[in-house]
């Protein structure tokens, strides 16, 4: 209980950041100028590539759980004819 009531201390700098950009993308979000928008849509392609990425390996973990499971089912099924 003690680290949590110091969590906010002990990573200051980092609680700003987050909350200084969270405030930054609000204002850009309410902003309609055109150069904004542009800006936005980089940004957006940008993350979508990383998002890709990310979700590539997470499903190549999944597939690899998936085919364990699949060949222990497989080798259950051989004993049992």
């Amino acid at each position: 209980m003690r680290k949590l009531k110091f969590f906010p201390y002990a990573f200051r700098e980092y609680l700003v950041l987050v909350v200084v950009i969270s405030l930054s993308v609000g204002m850009l979000n309410l902003n309609s100028n055109s150069q904004i928008r542009w800006l936005q849509s980089c940004v957006l392609s940008i993350f979508g590539t990383f998002q890709q990425v990310v979700c590539w390996f997470s499903e190549y973990s999944d597939l690899k759980k998936e085919n364990e499971q699949l060949r222990q089912e497989n080798i259950r099924l051989a004993y049992e004819n």
